[in-house]
């Protein structure tokens, strides 16, 4: 098939408009037939026939399977779908097609064994259709989806508003932090490379297949003043050259897996409150258990004027101005830069102690203060807009509570209706404007629609673990690290490392989660803070914490 056909003729050059307007200009205004073609540029003898027929006769050249508007409610339900994160894929747009054709019982020429319309069909609707386009979809989480509500959302704004009224921030933007940590691995991903075509294995050295990881914790201020970036490095024993090439100020500290815990940050609290401003600041930080699962860090921050307000859970992809604005240019440059070494030093490994120059690079490069303020902004956290956000992100919600969602702008067209007044013309001319103009054809009205072909997603009326549903907090009343400080006593009485009694040595259904080996009388187990699951000691990292959460518990958190 020629898919980009050129003219050769300037027949059906007229615009349907047009056409419409002639007809309604004899019809309704009494205009003479060959005036009205004239004036609006249409064929004569067509408008006589488009008016005698009394129907809309298709224009010139091949037609399209679907009618306009069929094809508009397509493109309605393909937005709204995209609306609330289950976009169609070009192969289920053109099964969606062939089983609505078939279903209507609509006239068409698509392939019946493959049950899908054509590749040309679908480059033709999305040409008459711009505002569609092919886009490589992100992934959203089903726990980030259900976090983003307008309620959750607007709780964290309240905490914030109360907080700068309490401590009179409005005018001292230099005051307002946001602090959070990211990954950074000792290897860098391949990017695309110019190599001859067709060619089938295209290859990129890299130092190591994984690379161990590097918690970075940033933190900056709305104004753009950046804190000293705070490392933390897996291992046990520190070595000085870990300091080589670093940023100025850089705080390096150690931890067994290379993961922030609450240790590493009542440390980085010390390392903030040497640099903050003088004065109340208030720290806004994602509530992951490191961050505010410890009373004497939380008593830290209130002696020293550190206020702390906690994001609502699963919304740090859209509230938190570090996930905004920083890290993803963050890891980009840091990406380059390895690429980079290991082209300067063929055969050598990224390690702990060539880290430092090569974060270094891509933090100067990164940690601007254009993209501290757009990140701010961006949050509605500075200027203060609680309404910040647009819209559509509180959409993919309305999945996990009813299917009454918000649909996309589309605009549906209106079908113009051409009536007739009598006039003193002759009989021809009389009975040609007692005909109407009819609507444009429909489909079959016991044929099946979109939304039954294609069902908008729906958690309604499916089971689902009933959870505590956490929000916004402000992490300095005495009576929240009270609280905190009673039930962590609990816990740990209850679930600190201990041997079980000999009664259930020999009869335990209890099963490790990590090597699936049930309990021997003898053995040290430690029980998860959250999910109550029970490990040997010798299997998780921090075994000894009398504080374990198990590491399925603790990416939880972190989302």
């Amino acid at each position: 098939m020629v898919r980009d056909r050129v003219r050769t003729t300037d027949r059906c050059s007229w615009s349907e408009e047009n056409m419409q307007l002639a007809m309604r200009a004899f019809k309704v205004d009494g205009m003479p037939l060959s005036t009205a073609a004239k004036t609006f540029s249409v064929p004569r003898n067509t408008l006589r026939r488009r008016v005698i027929s009394n129907e809309n006769i298709p224009k010139f050249g091949q037609h399209t399977t679907f009618t306009k508007e069929t094809e508009l409610q397509f493109v309605e339900h393909l937005l709204k779908l995209d609306t609330i994160g289950y976009g169609l894929t070009y192969k289920e747009l053109r099964s969606l097609a062939y089983r609505y054709a078939f279903s209507n019982g609509i006239k068409h020429n698509f392939n019946n064994d493959l049950q899908a319309a054509g590749k040309d069909w679908i480059r033709g609707f999305l040409s008459r259709h711009q505002n569609l386009s092919l886009r490589v979809a992100e992934g959203l989480s089903y726990s980030r989806a259900k976090g983003m509500t307008k309620d959750k959302i607007a709780v964290f704004y309240s905490n914030l508003s109360k907080l700068m009224d309490e401590l009179s921030l409005w005018n001292k933007p230099s005051h307002i932090y946001n602090c959070d940590e990211t990954g950074l691995q000792l290897i860098y991903k391949p990017r695309k490379v110019i190599s001859m075509r067709g060619k089938r294995d295209v290859v990129s050295q890299t130092n190591c297949e994984k690379g161990e990881t590097v918690s970075v914790m940033a933190c900056v201020s709305a104004t753009g003043q950046y804190v000293p970036p705070f490392v933390v490095m897996k291992g046990q024993r520190y070595n000085d050259n870990f300091e080589l090439g670093m940023p100025s100020g850089t705080k390096i500290v150690l931890s067994e897996s290379g993961y922030m815990k609450w240790e590493q940050f009542s440390q980085f609290l010390d390392h903030f409150i040497n640099v903050k401003p003088l004065g109340p600041v208030i720290l806004i930080l994602d509530g992951h258990g490191s961050h505010c699962s410890d009373p004497p860090t939380l008593e830290k921050a209130v002696v020293n004027n550190v206020h702390m307000l906690c994001l609502p859970p699963h919304s740090t992809h859209r509230l938190q101005p570090l996930d905004v604005a920083l890290f993803g240019p963050l890891k980009t440059f840091y990406n380059d830069s390895c690429r980079s070494y290991v082209r300067r030093n063929p055969g050598k490994g990224i390690n702990k102690v060539a880290f430092g120059a090569i974060f270094a690079e891509a933090w100067n490069r990164a940690a601007t203060v254009g993209i501290a303020v757009h990140g701010f902004d961006a949050c509605g956290i500075h200027p203060f807009n609680p309404d910040r956000l647009p819209d559509h992100v509180f959409v993919p919600a309305a999945v996990h509570e009813d299917t009454n969602s918000p649909l996309p702008n589309a605009e549906n067209p209106e079908v113009q209706t051409v009536g007739h007044t009598s006039s003193p013309r002759n009989n021809e001319a009389e009975e040609l404007r007692e005909s109407t103009v009819t609507q444009p054809r429909e489909e079959i009205p016991n044929g099946r629609s979109l939304e039954e072909l294609s069902p908008i997603p729906s958690t309604s009326g499916i089971g689902q673990r009933k959870r505590k549903v956490g929000e916004s907090q402000i992490l300095k009343n005495t009576s929240f690290i009270a609280e905190l400080k009673n039930k962590k006593a609990k816990a740990a009485a209850r679930n600190t490392k201990k041997t079980k009694s000999d009664a259930r040595a020999k009869d335990s259904d209890d099963m490790c989660k990590v090597c699936k080996k049930l309990y021997k009388q003898g053995e040290n187990w430690v029980k998860c803070l959250n999910c109550a699951s029970w490990f040997h000691v010798v299997c998780v990292e921090n075994g000894n914490d009398p504080y374990f959460v198990c590491e399925d518990c603790y990416s939880d958190e972190s989302d």
